[in-house]
């Protein structure tokens, strides 16, 4: 599902993701700026007050708490800094807190611009909307969003965890409140409370945030338009534990708001409750070879034969599985998630991504599964990955030189900075080589400033003294030929 972002929203996304810190520099190689790019988006993000915790030689982390006030304060920015992107988005926040719609004199009022700069803005705003299957229409003089409830929800949603100032700071009258965020944050509490789990980031939120709008388009007077849900994956109890859950904290939100709600809703929260990866707090046994342990098989058995590494560590196995098992469901109840660093791990592990593309599609056709996005391939890539850097068997290599000392030694530890898979073996002068070899069959390359002049075995890249990039560019390339 294409996501209502912008730079800001994007490194939002990053941080949301992240439990831990994460230093400038790979915050920029994610979002595709400079380092002075991310630091001025956090200061423009703390304009108020701080939502994004910045330490010296550990980068930035979110303060989730700071963060939630933020989306339910009612405080905006002053008029005149709105720029024509940041207006148009109030707008569409505005239409998607009215469900009557919202006047157009209304919108010229409120943002002071003319008739004809409301209808340029609708028509940019149409184009955010049509990958939801949502459109802009007037009713009565009144412009209003139309298409399905749930695909409102989803894009009023995806706006509020982009946290845009103009978004989640909508000012007076908004239907979004302080209150509102509070009662949601204590019902996802409730929930890792009577499930007797931990709800980790970014599930959390994405529950607070679905009961947050629940909230706010029934108070805007939408009414719910879901069908009872497909049977979603996994253990029966389990299952049935979820939905008696979510049918109480369905009455916890009609009490809240004081009038009934429909049916369906129920069928809204239960998926996203049975959606979410829950890690009990306490030891519980390993599910019995349900769906998801076949699928990770299938998957697990599949990327051995692509990548010739064999992948089947219990650990990869239970913890690929925790994280499938919730993800059929997203399948199945059509809910959708944003992997921030897809485009980054595409950068750096072409290949394990484009095999696990396939695999993916092949185990989906096996098992009758919907198609699987591209985020959530990007997902199961970051176990696979994981996998391959733990179990990575380091390249032995020697460094020679014609004297065996000085510039080997600049080698080593500029092959040490850029190469980590390298392990150095030894450093001996170019007429050494043979011998070094002989006695250290298991060196794989070697690295040498000089013509060597006995014949070798192994591979033997020639670098500078200095090891410039084009030399780095020979070791990289004789390192993909060993695999």
């Amino acid at each position: 599902m294409t996501r209502v972002v912008d730079a800001q929203g994007r490194l939002l996304e990053v941080l949301l993701e992240r439990a831990s810190f994460i230093t400038g520099p790979e915050l920029a190689a994610v979002l595709g700026v400079s380092a002075k790019s991310v630091y001025r988006m956090v200061v423009d993000l703390n304009h108020d007050d701080a939502i994004i915790e910045s330490r010296r030689g550990r980068g930035y982390r979110l303060d989730r708490e700071a963060y939630l006030r933020r989306l339910s304060s009612g405080e905006g920015r002053p008029e005149g800094s709105v720029t024509p992107p940041e207006r148009r988005r109030r707008i569409l926040r505005e239409l998607l807190d009215a469900a009557r719609g919202v006047p157009g004199e209304d919108l010229e009022r409120g943002h002071f611009i003319s008739d004809s700069q409301v209808r340029a803005d609708l028509k940019e705003i149409d184009q955010l909307l049509a990958p939801y299957a949502l459109k802009v229409r007037q009713r009565s003089g009144r412009y209003v969003v139309v298409g399905r409830e749930a695909a409102i929800r989803s894009v009023l949603a995806d706006l509020l965890r982009d946290g845009a100032p103009e978004v989640t700071h909508p000012g007076p009258g908004s239907s979004l409140q302080a209150a509102d965020m509070e009662f949601a944050r204590g019902e996802v509490a409730f929930i890792t409370g009577r499930l007797g789990a931990v709800l980790p980031p970014p599930y959390d939120l994405n529950l607070a945030t679905h009961l947050y709008v629940l909230i706010a388009r029934t108070r805007a007077g939408a009414r719910s338009d879901a069908a009872p849900g497909p049977t979603p994956s996994g253990d029966a109890g389990r299952q049935r534990r979820y939905w008696e859950v979510a049918a109480e904290v369905r009455g916890h939100v009609e009490r809240h708001l004081g009038r009934p709600l429909p049916d369906g809703e129920t069928d809204h929260i239960y998926a996203y409750i049975a959606s979410s990866r829950l890690d009990p707090t306490a030891p519980v046994p390993a599910p019995a070879a349900d769906e998801a342990s076949r699928v990770v098989g299938e998957l697990v058995a599949q990327m051995s034969r692509a990548q010739g590494v064999r992948f089947g560590t219990q650990r990869l196995l239970t913890d690929l599985a925790r994280h499938v098992r919730p993800m059929l469901n997203r399948l199945r109840f059509g809910l959708y998630v944003t992997n921030p660093v897809l485009p980054q791990l595409a950068s750096s592990y072409p290949a394990l991504l484009a095999d696990l593309t396939l695999a993916t599609a092949q185990v989906g056709r096996d098992f009758g599964l919907p198609e699987v996005p591209a985020d959530e391939v990007g997902f199961m890539a970051l176990y696979f990955a994981r996998e391959l850097e733990l179990c990575a068997t380091p390249v032995s290599a020697l460094m020679a030189c014609s004297s065996g000392v000085g510039t080997s030694e600049l080698l080593r530890a500029k092959a040490a900075r850029f190469f980590p898979e390298i392990s150095v073996v030894g450093v001996v002068g170019a007429s050494q080589v043979a011998a070094a070899l002989a006695s250290e069959p298991s060196i794989d390359l070697v690295i040498t400033t000089v013509g060597i002049p006995d014949p070798v075995t192994v591979p033997v890249v020639l670098v500078d003294a200095m090891f410039s990039p084009e030399s780095q560019d020979r070791v990289r390339a004789t390192l993909r030929r060993l695999g």
